[in-house]
């Protein structure tokens, strides 16, 4: 089995094991160690991440830092944005200072950093100092589709300076890969996205219960911005059988009224979206801004539990 890493400054790609040179399993080298910086929450990137490495034979260290950044929750705050925003500024220091100690204490190889694009740079160099190992970032956003005080975005501000930092740069998108090489990354990797089996199982049978809960013409997974609506309003038009899955934009954002009828109150993950996509016709995938001309988790989640996509 080969599989490749482009990397767009040396404009080749660098092939990592064959039919006749496997990849090699279990610790070795300078790698038998690897430090995940990442979320903890269900269905979070890293975690994946992390089992795939340990079935190679890695050891890892698991660092929530994303659950450690406080924030509002509850009906009397929602759509605070602005104060989340502020408590994060807030307690990022700390917060970054803590990260560099459990790294130093972990002394890993390798540190990965899955997103937290909004580490400073001194962190950065911190981290290297701590531990002496070279510092890989995975961003699964575009970062330069960056939030600011009155817009909207995937990225933190200082989501380039981490391009320009790290001593090598995992993107999903061959044109962001290239942009990276273009502005300064020291290395930058072409890394697409995947499907993880173990989240997202491909099922033989459904429940009665999955029947009744996710059967549709057609079915939606994703979030509410506006170019979503604009697809998706005409099959609503049609009088499809439609059912959209997401977080509750779709209620407060959205205009059309019947997407908001065919929204069923929250977003799926894991077993629930593999029995989805087994009792529904058509998976759509509407890939939103920052992936266009590439690709998302979905556009191989949905195949790889057998359904039909049309993306």
């Amino acid at each position: 089995m080969t599989t490749g890493f482009s990397n767009s400054r040396g404009g080749h790609a660098q092939s990592h094991g064959t039919a006749t040179s496997p990849p090699i399993i279990g610790p070795a080298g300078k790698l038998a160690h690897i430090a995940i910086v990442s979320s903890g929450a269900r269905g979070a990137l890293g975690l994946s991440v992390k089992a795939g490495l340990e079935q190679l034979g890695r050891k890892v260290t698991y660092l929530p830092y994303t659950d450690w950044l406080p924030g509002l929750t509850g009906a009397t705050f929602r759509g605070s944005g602005l104060i989340n925003r502020g408590l994060a500024s807030l307690s990022r220091p700390a917060i970054e200072v803590r990260l560099v100690a459990a790294l130093a204490k972990a002394k890993p190889d390798l540190v990965l950093i899955i997103k937290c694009d909004d580490l400073h740079g001194a962190t950065y160099t911190a981290i290297r100092r701590a531990t002496s190992a070279p510092i890989i970032a995975f961003h699964p956003d575009d970062p330069w589709n960056q939030a600011r005080a009155f817009r909207k975005g995937p990225a933190h501000v200082r989501a380039d300076l981490q391009i320009r930092t790290v001593d090598a740069m995992f993107l999903w998108s061959r044109a962001l890969t290239e942009k990276a090489a273009r502005e300064g990354a020291q290395r930058a990797f072409y890394v697409p996205f995947a499907c993880d089996p173990a989240l997202h199982p491909a099922i033989e049978s459904v429940t009665p219960e999955e029947e009744q809960a996710f059967a549709a013409d057609v079915t939606f997974i994703g979030n509410w911005d506006a170019e979503r609506e604009a697809w998706l309003a005409p099959v609503a038009d049609a009088g499809f059988d439609l059912a959209i899955w997401g977080a509750d934009y779709w209620k407060n954002r959205c205009k059309h009224e019947g997407l908001r009828k065919a929204w069923r109150g929250r977003p799926l993950l894991g077993r629930e979206q593999s029995a989805a996509a087994r009792v529904t016709k058509v998976m759509v995938n509407v890939l939103r801004k920052q992936n266009k001309g590439a690709c998302n988790m979905r556009t191989f989640e949905i195949p790889a539990v057998g359904a039909f996509m049309l993306h």
